[in-house]
């Protein structure tokens, strides 16, 4: 009786020792590097990232997350040599304070959740190669804003004969979230309109940009608006457009610019400011060609300064010309002479002493 629970002892022994160095199955949680510790732990005898290899996490939002929204990714382990036959991974996304963040999925059959990490489920066994991609793996973010998520991934290239020879690899990438807008609104008081916005957070935000149409369809920037710095708990801005057009509605919205240069629109908000006692009649041709010129006629109830422009389609200024304008009607040339090599879209800007409206018109060669 002592022997065969001797025997047995051995066997259970055996095997505890065997899961505790070779989880092909599904590996123990917390070895990402989340928490400092890394699957070198348990697969010795090579330095964790050594010369040659990597492993990369694709698919992560680029301009930061958009919460609940779920992103497809894929995770690729690469060894120096073509000499690895069996691959593992596991993933992490938490907070600053280690707690996680979001939750994986994964449709790859050997990939499975494990604990609130994803993990492989059954490490892929291959011929002799030099890197592995595990696909069909997602995540998704979490249902409200959360701040800055780390990813934390390590991908193990094995011999498959023990642990002793595999090669781990770790990765960090950290997603912020983008500005959370929570609203946006604009009025207009005696020909001036402001517009008044809200974040809930500002995480990598870089700054805003105000911008403005007059037929709802071609908007142009008015003004550039820093950003208050990063914050979770969000702020409030606002800009005054200082130039009423004569009656029609006006369309507003923000350009959202976060840290990498990525960006976002806000929802386009309109107003209808007071008369102001000028109105544009007709512009006349409105294909227009460099140097040819064309002609805008204007109705005034007072004798005022009138700036006309012509904007590429970005905004950007190609010319500029003033005019006198008198009281009632007003025949202005416009001399067109820098539209040389310009094709398409190009907008007519009139600006006066309490107003600015902007007209679409097409130039080509």
């Amino acid at each position: 009786m002592k022997k065969i629970y001797f025997v047995s002892f051995l066997f259970l022994a055996a095997v505890t020792l065997q899961s505790g160095i070779n989880f092909s199955s599904q590996p123990p949680t917390d070895l990402t590097g989340a928490v400092g510790d890394y699957c070198t732990n348990c697969h010795g005898g090579n330095a964790r990232n050594a010369a040659g290899g990597s492993v990369t996490l694709n698919g992560l939002p680029v301009g930061g997350y958009v919460p609940n929204q779920t992103y497809p990714l894929s995770l690729t382990i690469t060894h120096a040599s073509a000499n690895r036959t069996r691959w593992g991974f596991s993933i992490a996304a938490v907070n600053s304070g280690g707690a996680p963040l979001g939750t994986f999925s994964a449709t790859n059959p050997n990939a499975a959740i494990n604990g609130s990490e994803l993990s492989h489920n059954s490490a892929v066994s291959t011929s002799a190669q030099s890197s592995y991609t595990y696909n069909n793996l997602s995540w998704r973010a979490p249902a409200t804003a959360s701040g800055t998520v780390n990813f934390y991934f390590v991908g193990n290239a094995a011999n498959g004969s023990g642990s002793g020879g595999d090669f781990i690899y770790s990765g960090t990438s950290n997603v912020a979230l983008p500005i959370n807008l929570k609203s946006i609104n604009a009025a207009q008081q005696n020909g001036v309109v402001t517009i008044n916005w809200q974040t809930i957070n500002e995480l990598n935000a870089q700054y805003f940009e105000v911008e403005r149409s007059d037929d709802g369809q071609f908007f142009y920037s008015l003004e550039k608006v820093a950003t208050k710095g990063t914050s979770n708990k969000g702020a409030d801005y606002s800009f005054k457009d200082l130039k009423a057009t004569n009656g029609t509605t006006i369309f507003y919205r923000l350009k959202m610019i976060d840290n990498n240069g990525s960006t976002r629109y806000s929802s386009t908000v309109t107003v209808k400011p007071f008369v102001s006692g000028f109105t544009i009649k007709n512009v006349y041709p409105t294909i227009i060609r460099s140097g040819e010129g064309f002609n805008v006629e204007v109705e005034s109830e007072k004798n005022r300064t009138l700036t006309l422009s012509l904007l590429d389609i970005t905004g950007k200024k190609i010319q500029s010309q003033n005019f006198n304008v008198y009281k009632g009607s007003n025949q202005l040339k416009v001399n067109n002479t820098n539209l040389a090599n310009t094709n398409g879209i190009v907008l007519l800007q009139i600006a006066g002493d309490n107003f600015l409206q902007t007209k679409t018109l097409i130039c080509k060669y």
